[in-house]
């Protein structure tokens, strides 16, 4: 039997109680200092990760050591396998762990998911931006060919997986998730930063990208050499087959010295060109996609050129058009001394002034 309302006839069934609007204001009170504890807490975990990852960048034994912890986490230990497989598993691991490709690979994801980790955790982008760039500059630096580590997105590396970083590194939409993608990298964070925030920058930060991306065709093209014997043109043949598998082969026809002198290269001074005028001196730019293009009239891209050329040039146009309509008028200039005039007869009648003196002051 429903029990009824004191008073009110309605059983409890017919008018339950509600939250007043001082309950709903505590509750939302308290789910804010609630969500302050997660949030700090998953910061800080966070920020131990990326420390983590940092730390175990500078040696190699400890990359090593933390990637088999990761990968025996994620792939044993949360599925309940067996051991005894995850041994097997070290035990055949041996001689990649030993493999200098492999190491260098591992370094530097773990260099750039440390920089991710910091990227999505930053108040703001200029907080790494100097990161950012030294991380590009290392890249350049390299002594052997990337393996497939160093191709891989870093939220989807075993590192991310072990420590649960999905949802931190989807945080930060504009970001380039390849360690080795230094054009993802420049066209994703740096040159949109710059052309925001600091376009004094950009063209130096344009020469610094077609420097890098032009030294590493020569790194690749040193690095596939074929060699004087059987074992070292075997090794090369495989390293050039793994690089051409995949996500791999998109990011190292970039560095394919015939594509980047025809395709790259000449891609990247127009994009250059186009964002001195567009952001940095319109005179200058201009002139110079003009000469570019005059120099390059039987290149595949020319037309595509030519039509980028007429919009940087309505924009600039438009912009210059927006800049006057916005300007305040200018000031009256001072008047000049008045010239005496002429001797004029004014007809009877007309009012205003008669002869040469104001109505007035005859």
């Amino acid at each position: 039997m429903a029990i009824l309302t004191a008073g009110t006839g309605l059983s409890q069934a017919d008018n339950p109680p509600t939250l007043t609007s001082d309950q709903i204001a505590n509750i939302r009170v308290q789910l804010e200092e609630i969500r302050m504890v997660v949030d700090g807490h998953v910061s800080k975990v966070n920020q131990s990760a990326g420390s983590v990852f940092r730390q175990a960048a500078q040696n190699p034994k400890a990359a090593v050591e933390l990637y088999v912890k990761c990968y025996k986490m994620v792939n044993y230990e949360r599925n309940d396998r067996d051991q005894a497989e995850f041994r097997d598993w070290e035990d055949r691991q041996e001689e990649t762990f030993k493999d200098p490709r492999f190491l260098e690979g591992l370094l530097t994801q773990l260099r750039y998911l440390a920089l991710s980790c910091e990227a999505a955790e930053a108040d703001e982008l200029k907080d790494v931006f100097p990161s950012i760039l030294a991380y590009v500059d290392s890249l350049s630096q390299l002594t052997e060919l990337p393996g497939t580590i160093m191709l891989q997105p870093v939220d989807n590396s075993i590192f991310a997986d072990a420590y649960r970083l999905k949802e931190l590194l989807a945080r930060n939409e504009n970001w380039e998730m390849v360690p080795f993608n230094i054009a993802g990298i420049y066209e994703k964070t740096v040159l949109p930063y710059l052309r925001e925030n600091d376009p004094s920058r950009l063209i130096g930060a344009w020469d610094r990208r077609i420097e890098q991306q032009t030294q590493m065709v020569r790194l690749f093209s040193e690095l596939e050499e074929k060699g004087n014997n059987r074992e070292e043109r075997r090794m090369a043949e495989a390293r050039n087959r793994q690089l051409q598998q995949g996500r791999a082969g998109n990011l190292v026809k970039d560095y394919d010295q015939f594509d980047f002198q025809t395709n790259t290269l000449p891609t990247l001074q127009w994009e250059r060109l186009k964002d001195m005028a567009l952001f940095v001196d319109p005179v200058q730019g201009v002139a110079g996609m003009l000469s570019f293009v005059k120099s390059n009239t039987e290149h595949p891209k020319v037309s595509e050129w030519l039509d980028q050329l007429g919009n940087v040039v309505n924009q600039i146009g438009s912009r210059r058009e927006a800049t006057q309509t916005s300007a305040p008028p200018a000031r009256p200039a001072a008047a000049s001394p008045a010239t005496p005039a002429a001797a004029t007869t004014t007809p009877a009648g007309s009012g205003g002034v008669s002869g040469n003196v104001p109505r007035g002051l005859e």
